[in-house]
């Protein structure tokens, strides 16, 4: 009997130091990661130009953070990127860069499109020519017959990235100022009008640089003179046409027009013109 009281009262005694230390606490648990947000300053890369992908990472308990992660481009063609998040124009179109991280991956879309800034020089060659009414009677197409090639400039600037703004020359002739989105090809379409007293020459162009400091391309003009009936329509393939290494330099003020139809097509042929 005394043995039992015995084993009663240590039982109690051991319960009763237990309940002093109270509910243990629970630990917490280790926070996970729930998502990623990328940015990028300028989503826009002219190709060869680079720009910084940064991946902010928002942990299950809220706060964010810097975390250990891969970065991918889905079309390095477009756009790549290196393991520091480092993005680089390699082409024309768009493409998504992704970091991931955790099994939980965030994306930015970016564009990348052609460098058309700068100036440009080199020739066209007729690929064909029509006309009608006066020009027909002074037989316009005899001075522009196929194969013939004719100089040809541009000064292009691309202020936004994505927009080309232009003032073209045929020869001695300058066009109006004009601007074009660029597609997402990286081609680019402008249209502008040459004048010179009764004459003008609306022009057309479509444009591509698939090579850093190459352009490819066509042209149309559509020729009408003041008071006389009919027109003239030419069209073009670009010879060659290359960006200069020199610094952009301001447009320079329009050349005193030509004041006849025979002097346009002088100044249209330039001195560089071949036959």
């Amino acid at each position: 009997m005394a043995t039992r009281t015995l084993a009663l009262m240590a039982l109690l005694l051991s319960a009763g130091c237990n309940d002093s230390k109270g509910p243990s606490t629970p630990t917490a648990p280790t926070p996970t990661v729930s998502s990623v947000l990328v940015t990028i300053a300028n989503a826009i890369l002219l190709n060869g130009s680079s720009e910084q992908a940064i991946a902010t990472v928002t942990m299950s308990n809220g706060t964010t953070q810097q975390v250990a992660g891969t970065w991918s481009s889905d079309n390095s063609g477009v756009v790549s990127v290196d393991s520091n998040g480092r993005v680089t124009g390699q082409g024309s179109g768009r493409a998504n860069i992704n970091f991931s991280a955790s099994g939980i991956t965030g994306s930015r879309e970016v564009r990348g499109v052609p460098n058309y800034q700068g100036q440009w020089s080199g020739s066209y060659r007729i690929t064909g020519c029509s006309h009608s009414g006066a020009f027909a009677v002074i037989d316009f197409c005899g001075e522009f017959p196929n194969n013939r090639v004719l100089p040809m400039n541009m000064t292009l600037t691309q202020g936004s990235r994505d927009v080309v703004e232009a003032r073209t020359f045929l020869g001695s002739l300058q066009s109006d100022a004009m601007n074009g989105p660029i597609e997402n090809d990286g081609a680019v379409q402008l249209s502008g009008i040459i004048r010179s007293n009764g004459t003008t020459i609306d022009v057309f162009w479509r444009f591509n640089s698939l090579q850093a400091g190459r352009m490819v391309g066509g042209l149309r003009q559509t020729w009408r003179q003041s008071g006389i009936s009919g027109q003239a329509e030419i069209a073009g393939e670009f010879r060659d046409m290359n960006k200069s290494s020199t610094a952009l330099a301001p447009l320079a003020s329009p050349p005193v027009m030509p004041q006849t139809l025979e002097q346009l097509l002088r100044a249209i042929g330039g001195p560089g013109s071949v036959k």
